[in-house]
């Protein structure tokens, strides 16, 4: 796997993509494409605004929730999404400020427990943008996708084989109807990507 230069070139700077990415999820989240935890990031609503003001001045007009229900939302991050965190934070590239690296990591997170294919949650225009984000700012990991597996299941893959557990699933891919094609019986019958060497996820 390898991210085409002249893809990269073409289009946006990884961090035009990361706040692109930002602002996805966080539309996805309030309208109810992403799940509602994935609003919060998992930060304390303080600190999300400042990253909204800092990043998307004039892309979200926000308005505070109260302590209860932000809360409330907190509570809902999933196991999962810690274990996330902690695989691409591990991963980072030292040259990234660790600020960049924890939101993009946070974005693509909560991007993971989407119904949809992971590019498309984190608003970019195809699984190029989703690698050259990870070439950035996590190189270990685009290292490690040698077999150019679909991001999520190689996510969650690495998060099983760290807690020394049986493969999980990203938990609403088993609503897609590609679900078979992604997470076959035999794992070693999946195809490493589409025709062309193209991911869907």
């Amino acid at each position: 796997m390898s991210v085409d230069a002249a893809h990269a070139d073409a289009g946006p700077s990884p961090g035009e993509l990361a706040v692109r990415a930002l602002f996805a999820v966080l539309h996805g989240a309030a309208v109810g494409e992403l799940p509602a935890f994935a609003w919060t990031l998992d930060l304390p609503q303080r600190q999300l605004l400042a990253l909204i003001t800092e990043h998307l001045p004039e892309a979200l007009t926000v308005i505070p929730l109260s302590g209860q229900r932000y809360a409330s939302l907190r509570q809902q991050v999933p196991r999962e999404f810690h274990d996330l965190l902690d695989l691409m934070l591990a991963a980072r590239a030292p040259t990234v400020p660790l600020a960049a690296a924890e939101r993009s990591a946070r974005v693509i997170a909560a991007a993971c427990f989407g119904r949809r294919y992971l590019w498309r949650d984190l608003g970019l225009r195809g699984r190029e943008d989703v690698a050259l984000l990870f070439a950035t700012y996590f190189p270990a990991l685009y290292r490690a996708n040698a077999r150019n597996q679909i991001w999520k299941r190689f996510l969650f893959a690495e998060i099983s084989a760290r807690r020394g557990s049986a493969p999980l699933h990203p938990p609403n891919c088993v609503r897609c109807e590609d679900f078979t094609n992604c997470f076959p019986a035999h794992p070693d019958d999946a195809p490493a990507g589409l025709p062309g060497g193209t991911e869907k996820t």
